[in-house]
């Protein structure tokens, strides 16, 4: 059961990678939407 502890934290890191991933995605569509409200 030793493992158990590093399969969650694998789990939990994973999510939080995965959310960072979305966050800067986001970031990203963002300021492309800014500059194409910009251009107009």
């Amino acid at each position: 059961m030793i493992a158990a502890p590093v399969v969650a934290q694998n789990r939990i890191t994973g999510v939080e990678g995965l959310n960072d991933q979305i966050d800067d995605i986001t970031d990203d569509v963002n300021e492309d939407i800014a500059r194409g409200d910009d251009a107009e």
